[in-house]
């Protein structure tokens, strides 16, 4: 089993429209042939950004297919037994206290919680809790913790692979011709504006071949280029290099180069490095529609040649599909202007002309600006439409974030920050709304009451299948299935508010981990056994069904999909399975100890060696050439910490520090101290849970830097876990 006994020091502390269809413009342009047909199959159609009243009803038929749900109905009639004031009625305690004196604070929460977390330390991954449980014969509390992480693992993996393995080598192509047709386009402009434009393209698909080049070499693809543009190409390279705020050579504008700063899982190899700066040039360089409030002629026309260029040739507008589609399923849509929209635009008005200076038609150039500003948008939507080859997506999170931060205008912001409580309030987290209503800061601004509660209630009304439509709005379903409770008739140990609060932090930890996983595509918001004791192993599952249920639902909807396009090899379909398995052995873990407060001797010795399950799935999904997960050759993917920056800190009335990041980070897992009832007898099981960090820090962090953080106590945990999270090590004088 992989064991590893290393414990990490810690600071104490539906679908109906998801896919509408730019293949429906492309077979205008290029009719039903083939290869066509197969791009239907093989793509998810791109944004679903396209006004109604803009597009036909598409004939294709939607490649995104739905999938079953479970649902188990459950008779609770669990039996709690009351724990004695000596614990002396916890059967196997001695597992965990052999002569040494219960701390009286352990000895207070398992009596009015009946739980506790011990966070002296930290450990790489959650599955090491079970292993070591099996390793000194203690008894294993499977938690939801630990079945969510397994899901991050799987979706940011398998993100990773896509992007390595199949869109890296794709957006390479793609870029390539691009520059080429940027090239003619330049050669071919006489009018002023046209030219200028052209140029612009030209400039950043060239940057784009030094990306991935990774030199300031003239190759094979830019040596038709002229000295002028191959120079301003190697500046903007340069610039992206320097990771500061510089004038950008693509736009002559003020631009933020730290973007450019590789997060993510992108530090994990030099083509992911490649593959991250290569789309944070495609979205970051974006060409708004109007310059204070005038219509910026030059930007539409160089948005719809790029447009053209994608729309002519049927590979680069499968390549673009591909990646678009595929994004769109695995993250979100982008709500600003791209080749999707604006292939509208050009079929409209453009299709009959080879000539591109015709492009500079101000009335046509008047009517899409038009058109355009009238999109709505609702991240930083104050700074007005732009294009943006692959613009960043538009996350539900981000949208609702967006009007909880006041963007100023009229001064510094009263509230210049969104906090992770408030997202989790808004999908119903009684506990993090009471924290959000507490909060003295976010009660500085006045305003800030009538927005959350408007905001809340639109939240509250959202479709029954909102959170069906793509992966990402399927984390915040399980995020959701963290509230679940059965009453006064749940185990002991769920029935208070230090669980809430519990469950709240690990809801938090599962949402920076998302954030983590989508930092390249998310729009920022603007403002092994051994010896032990001879005691009763008797495990225990969290029965939180619902969450359960509903991982059930996305592992299934994944794995359809990503079958349907080609994008799992057979170890991973067997990862798939083994992971669709053991979630549902869970559930039937759950039901039966809800009913009956009973598991079957063939339960219980599963859920014994479930460590050694889980680091086997984790390992299908991470490497499946290692056999353990020490065998692991890159130690950051043994590492479950990981952090995301998701807004800069403007003026402010809080005192923040003006221009710092505002960070979530999930760090190492803690243990979990639970108690009990099954058989007639009290148990204590140990199992992980995820920790949530939230700060500001002056410049962006990757994985790396956040990890030493955490190895140097340079930081916190939210102060809500503080009454259940403590230093037990502390407490017993070490």
């Amino acid at each position: 089993m992989g064991i590893s006994l290393l414990r990490i020091k810690e600071g104490g502390k539906y679908m109906k429209k998801l896919l509408v269809s730019f293949l429906f413009i492309v077979l205008i342009f290029s009719g039903c042939s083939k290869n066509n047909k197969q791009m239907q199959k093989n793509s998810a159609a791109g944004e679903s950004q396209i006004a109604e009243e803009n597009m036909e009803e598409s004939p294709l038929k939607n490649t995104i297919k739905d999938v079953d749900e479970i649902h188990r109905d459950v008779k609770v009639n669990y039996t709690n037994i009351d724990v004695k004031e000596d614990l002396s009625n916890i059967t196997n305690l001695q597992a965990y206290y052999d002569e040494i004196a219960i701390p009286d604070k352990v000895k207070e929460h398992i009596i009015k919680d009946g739980f506790y977390v011990d966070n002296s330390y930290g450990s790489e991954e959650p599955f090491q809790t079970y292993e070591y449980n099996e390793y000194l014969s203690m008894s294993n509390f499977v938690t939801t913790d630990s079945m969510v992480h397994l899901y991050h693992v799987f979706y940011d993996n398998t993100l990773r692979k896509i992007e390595e393995d199949k869109f890296l080598p794709m957006l390479k192509n793609f870029n390539s011709k691009m520059l080429e047709y940027a090239i003619k386009d330049y050669t071919e402009a006489k009018d002023d504006t046209v030219k200028q434009a052209a140029k612009k393209n030209l400039i950043l698909f060239e940057t784009g071949e030094f990306i991935i080049g990774d030199n300031l070499i003239k190759s094979d693809n830019n040596l038709r280029v002229d000295e002028e543009i191959f120079n301003l190409a190697s500046d903007e390279y340069k610039n992206i290099r320097s990771e500061k705020s510089l004038v950008s050579n693509i736009s002559g504008e003020d631009f933020d180069y730290s973007q450019f700063k590789v997060r993510g899982h992108y530090t994990k190899s030099e083509n992911l490095k490649k593959y991250f700066q290569l789309n944070m040039l495609y979205s970051q360089n974006k060409f708004y529609i109007k310059d204070e409030n005038q219509l910026n002629y030059g930007n539409i026309i160089g948005s719809l040649l790029a447009t053209k260029n994608i729309l002519k040739d049927e590979e680069l507008s499968k390549i673009y599909l591909d990646v678009v589609g595929t994004l769109d399923f695995l993250v979100e849509e982008s709500e600003k202007a791209s080749p999707v929209k604006m292939a509208i635009y050009y079929k409209k008005y453009f299709d009959k002309t080879s000539d591109i200076n015709k492009l500079n038609d101000k009335k046509v150039l008047e009517k899409i600006g038009e058109d355009l500003d009238k999109d709505k948008l609702e991240i930083a939507g104050f700074k007005g439409n732009y294009f943006a080859i692959i613009p960043q997506k538009a996350p539900i999170d981000n949208k609702w974030a967006q009007k909880l931060v006041d963007v100023g205008g009229n001064g510094p912001s009263q509230k210049p920050i969104y906090k992770g409580i408030e997202i989790m309030a808004l999908i119903g987290n009684q506990t993090a709304q009471k924290l959000v209503e507490e909060d003295e800061d976010i009660k500085k601004w006045d305003k800030y009451p009538k927005i959350f509660q408007n905001l809340r209630n639109e939240v509250e009304n959202l479709p029954e299948n909102f959170y069906n439509k793509n992966l990402y709005r399927g984390y915040f379903s399980l995020m959701k299935e963290f509230s679940n409770t059965y009453g006064n008739k749940s185990p002991k140990f769920m029935q208070n508010e230090n669980w809430n609060k519990k469950n709240l932090s690990s809801a938090l930890g599962l949402w920076a981990a998302l954030k983590h996983d989508t930092i390249l595509y998310s729009e920022v918001v603007s403002a092994e056994m051994g010896g032990g004791y001879d005691v009763e192993i008797c495990n225990f599952v969290e029965p939180n069904i619902k969450l359960y249920e509903r991982l059930d639902y996305l592992l299934n909807f994944t794995k359809e999909n990503l079958t349907d396009r080609n994008l799992l090899d057979d170890e991973q379909l067997k990862a798939f399975d083994n992971f669709i398995d053991l979630n549902k052995f869970l559930i039937d873990c759950s039901v039966s100890e809800l009913e009956n407060s009973t598991l079957s001797k063939e339960a219980n010795d599963r859920l014994t060696s479930i460590g050694g399950e889980m680091e086997n799935i984790f390992i299908s999904f991470v490497d499946p050439n290692a056999k353990a997960f020490w065998e692991l050759e890159d130690s950051s993917q043994r590492d479950m910490a990981v952090v995301a920056d998701i807004m800069q800190v403007p003026a402010n009335t809080w005192g923040l520090k003006e221009g710092d990041f505002q960070e979530v980070g999930l760090g190492y897992s803690n243990d979990m101290y639970v108690v009990y009832a099954l058989n007639g007898k009290l148990y204590m099981g140990r199992g992980p849970v995820l920790t949530y960090y939230e700060f500001q820090s002056e410049n962006r962090l990757n994985d790396d830097e956040f990890r030493e953080k955490l190895r140097n106590n340079e930081l916190e945990q939210e102060a809500f876990t503080n009454s259940y999270s403590f230093n037990v090590y502390n407490d017993l004088g070490y």
